[in-house]
């Protein structure tokens, strides 16, 4: 289920969009068996973003686990400077 994504988004609105869509909001490809229909959210705050392929989906969860790093890294760096 994708409550337990950490969805914080209306689930049944998304399960209509999931629904209806029948190409990757990213590279607009179809979607087949091998690259499946993906609930593409934000992997940090949780909100629904678009449908899109797997294959997109893990290259967005990547972006995120950076983007985690990089404000962590800023968040040290600004304790380092203020200790």
């Amino acid at each position: 289920t994708w409550k337990g994504y950490g969805l914080k988004d209306d689930l049944n609105e998304i399960h209509e969009i999931y629904m209806n869509t029948k190409e990757c909001y990213y590279c607009n490809k179809k979607f087949t068996e091998d690259d499946r229909k993906s609930m593409e959210h934000d992997h940090l705050s949780g909100h629904f973003r678009c449908i899109c392929c797997h294959k997109c989906n893990m290259y967005m969860k990547k972006i995120d686990m950076i983007r985690l790093k990089l404000m962590l890294d800023i968040h040290r760096h600004n304790c380092l400077k203020k200790g």
